[in-house]
């Protein structure tokens, strides 16, 4: 299976999403399904369907993108090995490969000299948190119940799973109440299509936000270290830290709906006279805006030259500012 005939195209970070570009660029740099990085609780039967994308070892179920899986199943096939155990699960729906990895413990040694009480105390629990997949593997036999969960891999031209967790099924019932469980999900969830459209306007949103609540954090860090007393919002525009911070995040600090905290980007917020995006003036009310949101300041009683006044609040001290604007 190819790539480039997937909605989501490359597996690359988040951080590749930008602000200027169309959502439908940003669908074809990031693969968006929220589910994505989840354990994908199937039946055998329906996680071998899984088809390999080119070679990132990363998996197309459906429409959806698979990396991790938790099955159920009987041991069918079991061989040992020093640092892990190969064995075949069967659910009675499929089969599938599963390298088991033992877990280990570094043991102190109590007769290195200087080694204190403490030391010992720490080999003793060790020894007993070593003895514990000890006794799990011990139990781990042909025909037993196994629960598993880990990465998939494409190993020699076949689906395996590299579990890191597994337990015995002690209860018949509990493995029958899985299978249900795991086909319910294939027809409510997995099978359900995802939006890569609306994934990337969360992820976008929730990004700028984060942007514009860095920004509103600077400025106000720079408020309390020039000790700023009364002032104007030109006071604000002139300050050169401030400014910067402002520019820097412009697209980010622009707002649509307020209340609602939609940020658009500048570039399709122009101003309705000039056609450009929002200068610095608008910029500092924005700022003033996310200020009050957070709490940081809040309004005066009176005015200053017939403009509103705000108490600034500094949580370290709880002393309390004038500016105006």
């Amino acid at each position: 299976m190819s790539l480039s005939a997937l909605d989501d195209s490359r597996w690359l970070s988040n951080s590749t999403l930008q602000l200027d570009e169309t959502v439908a660029e940003k669908c074809s740099s990031v693969v968006l399904d929220p589910l994505a990085s989840e354990y994908y609780q199937l039946l055998i039967g329906d996680l071998v369907s899984a088809e390999p994308v080119e070679n990132l070892n990363i998996f197309r179920l459906g429409p959806r993108w698979i990396l991790y899986a938790d099955i159920v199943g009987n041991v069918r096939s079991l061989f040992q090995r020093e640092k892990y155990t190969s064995v075949e699960v069967d659910d009675g729906t499929g089969c599938i490969s599963c390298t088991v990895w033992h877990q280990s413990c570094i043991i102190p040694n109590p007769n290195t000299s200087g080694a204190s009480s403490s030391d010992q105390e720490c080999r003793r629990i060790c020894e007993q948190l070593f003895r514990i997949p000890l006794s799990a593997r011990a139990r781990l036999h042909l025909g037993v119940g196994i629960h598993l969960r880990g990465r998939l891999n494409w190993f020699r031209g076949q689906l395996n799973l590299s579990a890191h967790f597994y337990r015995i099924l002690e209860e018949p019932r509990e493995q029958f109440l899985e299978l249900l469980h795991r086909n319910r999900l294939k027809l409510d969830v997995y099978s359900k299509p995802y939006d890569p459209e609306a994934v990337a306007r969360i992820l976008n949103d929730s990004q700028t936000m984060n942007i514009a609540q860095s920004t509103a954090s600077e400025a106000y860090q720079v408020m309390k270290e020039d000790a700023l007393n009364t002032f104007t919002k030109l006071d604000l525009c002139l300050n050169p830290r401030i400014v910067d911070a402002l520019r820097s995040n412009a697209e980010a600090m622009e707002l649509d709906d307020f209340e609602d905290r939609h940020f658009i980007p500048a570039k399709e917020t122009p101003d309705p006279v000039t056609k450009k995006p929002a200068n610095i003036q608008t910029l500092v009310e924005t700022l003033i805006k996310c200020l009050l949101r957070d709490g940081r300041i809040y309004p005066a009683s009176d005015h200053i030259f017939a403009y509103q006044a705000y108490h600034v609040v500094f949580r370290s001290t709880r002393s309390s500012l004038v500016f105006v604007c």
